[in-house]
């Protein structure tokens, strides 16, 4: 006759290999879920991040491209992307400066961007770098001059949309 510990060996056996395997299976989701929150959000964040830069970029190129013909209203669109006190400096600087001499001389130009990089950002603020090449145009010079520039931009979050806030040329 079998005695109880033979049986209980016996049933502790049968039950083990599947307790041990529904345990690792646990312990393996558990891991995997944990890595997910805490490295899907830092992936989420670099993403976030990597766009900033590029848009910071377009941001610049709209900023600062204008077409004689239309001077008033690529300046009116620029402003949207503005904010604070350099959005009240650049109305002014463009209505005295670059505005009339736009007229008078046909002045256009166009930027490219040719890289961007994001220096600082957390949840509400930004600082960029970025790197544009870019060509005006006069009615008094046959050839259009080539340009070059580095500008670091001040980005603020306001209302869910990043605008700049400061541009520094370098």
């Amino acid at each position: 006759m079998e005695d109880l510990a033979d049986r209980t060996d016996r049933v502790t056996a049968r039950w083990a290999l599947p307790l041990a395997g529904g345990a690792s299976a646990l312990m393996l989701v558990g891991a995997l879920l944990a890595g997910f929150f805490t490295i899907g959000p830092d992936r989420q964040q670099q993403n976030n991040i990597r766009d900033l830069g590029a848009a910071s970029g377009d941001m610049a190129v709209r900023v600062l491209t204008y077409r004689a013909s239309q001077v008033e209203d690529d300046i009116a669109a620029s402003t949207a992307l503005l904010t604070g006190d350099f959005r009240d400096y650049f109305i002014g600087y463009t209505a005295a400066t670059v505005i009339p001499q736009a007229r008078q001389l046909q002045i256009s130009t166009t930027w490219k961007v040719v890289d961007s990089a994001v220096v600082q950002a957390d949840v509400d603020t930004a600082t960029t770098l970025v790197y544009l090449d870019g060509q005006t145009f006069r009615n008094d010079r046959p050839d259009p001059i080539d340009m070059v520039s580095s500008l670091r931009l001040h980005l603020v979050r306001v209302d869910g949309n990043w605008l700049i806030d400061g541009l520094d040329a370098l």
